[in-house]
């Protein structure tokens, strides 16, 4: 899931993993792996990852650009 976030102060895309996937392991590791992916791409065209989120409960996001 995407929603429209503010983080200091700037308008961010955060995708989430939903809830019921958390306990699914190949889906946990595509989400990983996209964000090792991300965090490798640099080019205008692209959407820029600024970091990720996550909490004790195993709520994994990335935050995007907007």
């Amino acid at each position: 899931m995407v929603y429209r976030a503010e983080y200091c102060g700037t308008h961010v895309a955060l995708k989430r993993m939903r809830e019921e996937t958390l306990n699914n392991t190949a889906r946990t590791d595509n989400f990983q792996n996209e964000v090792i992916l991300m965090s490798r791409l640099h080019h205008p065209h692209v959407i820029t990852l600024l970091g990720i989120s996550w909490n004790v409960g195993g709520s994994l996001a990335l935050v995007l650009e907007f």
